[in-house]
């Protein structure tokens, strides 16, 4: 069955801007090969700044700006579940994270030159963001939008406000900015006309696929052959073959 060209085509352009919607290039360098390879074999668990912790924030501390770009692709649909089921997978990698600003606090030493940030996104999961405390002068945790590419570092239990243990994501980032109301407005009309059009696609061949089914059902059978025996057509008996012959001429020619 060949589908025609208008929905194969429509199905291709949407799933390049499917694509390009979940992915973005890098505004940070890369890791060095030490710190990969000690994010490689972190794991979850309490809220301890160990090791990895130290090169993380010498990472975002020494970034610089004018170098901040790498050829690594962007997270920029994630989720927090999606992460919890295999923090491996997306350790080290960066992600774009936005939502609304809660919480600011500042790191004791030596982690004194980083802020903590804690995020609530759209999906209104809360997560814990680092990021240098000179580039975070001009925010304010008053529930602004803000919006931050950042390393996944790992997960960690932790006791929130109420008394109870959470567990929370942690990144670390290096250049957050503000999300307008306008920047939010768009991104969510493209999610809706994302799904939109899906949609619209998947009836638009469903349809097709039933109309060719209906049109095969409905296909006329051929013709079955008639089945003459075999046999002689004229008998061996000169006599016999005579009255045979007679009755066919009488029969034609009535």
């Amino acid at each position: 069955m060949v589908l025609p060209a208008f929905p194969i085509t429509t199905w291709c352009i949407l799933c390049l801007l499917f694509v390009f919607n979940q992915m973005a290039w890098a505004s940070l360098p890369k890791l060095d090969e030490q710190t990969s390879d000690v994010l490689s074999r972190l794991q979850d668990g309490p809220d301890d700044r160990n090791f990895a912790f130290d090169l993380m924030t010498s990472y975002v501390m020494n970034t610089n700006a004018s170098e901040a770009f790498s050829e690594e692709p962007v997270r920029i649909r994630w989720s927090v579940d999606s992460i919890l089921d295999a923090p491996g997978t997306y350790r080290g990698d960066i992600c774009r994270v936005q939502g609304r600003l809660l919480e600011r606090r500042q790191l004791n030493r030596p982690h004194h030159q980083l802020e903590e940030w804690m995020v609530r996104l759209v999906s209104g999961e809360p997560v814990l963001v680092y990021v240098p405390k000179s580039r975070a002068l001009n925010f304010t945790a008053t529930g602004e939008l803000v919006i931050v590419e950042a390393r996944f570092f790992r997960g960690i239990e932790a006791r929130a406000r109420d008394g109870q243990p959470r567990s929370y994501l942690t990144f670390f980032g290096a250049y957050p900015d503000h999300v307008g109301r306008d920047d939010v407005m768009i991104l969510e009309q493209m999610d809706i006309l994302m799904l939109l059009g899906f949609m619209i696609l998947l009836v638009v061949v469903g349809l097709l696929v039933l109309a060719m089914a209906r049109r095969q059902s409905h296909a006329k059978p051929l013709r079955s052959a008639h089945v003459v025996e075999d046999g002689p057509l004229i008998s061996e008996d000169p006599v016999t073959a005579l009255k045979k012959l007679k009755r066919t001429h009488d029969r034609s020619h009535p």
